[in-house]
């Protein structure tokens, strides 16, 4: 499934969609409602997050290259195999990390 650079209805809800697989290169999601949609292996590259409810949703996987993911809530979301993530203005409370895994600041 293709869906690149689509622009969604702002705020719109999306909750458990089940998005596996497809490709969101560019979308325009910006606060939208994605609780435990399935975003397994989607293809995420500069997709527009910003304000977005990740919580619980199935990220496994997926590829975000330069994802705007800025204020988006990520609470209890897998994000196990994901590459590419940029958290940088991700509100650490919004966030819960794969098993095993622990979050750091990295000085730039």
């Amino acid at each position: 499934m293709s869906l690149t650079t689509t622009s969604v209805t702002f705020q719109a809800n999306l909750s458990g969609a089940n998005l596996n697989g497809a490709d969101l290169s560019g979308a325009e999601l910006y606060s939208a409602t994605l609780v435990g949609a399935d975003l397994t292996e989607a293809i995420l590259f500069e997709a527009s997050l910003r304000f977005t409810n990740l919580r619980e949703a199935n990220l496994f996987g997926a590829d975000l290259v330069n994802a705007n993911i800025r204020s988006a809530n990520l609470r209890d979301a897998d994000l196990t195999g994901s590459t590419n993530i940029n958290l940088k203005g991700v509100n650490a409370k919004q966030i819960t990390p794969p098993e095993g895994y622990k979050l750091v600041k990295v000085k730039s």
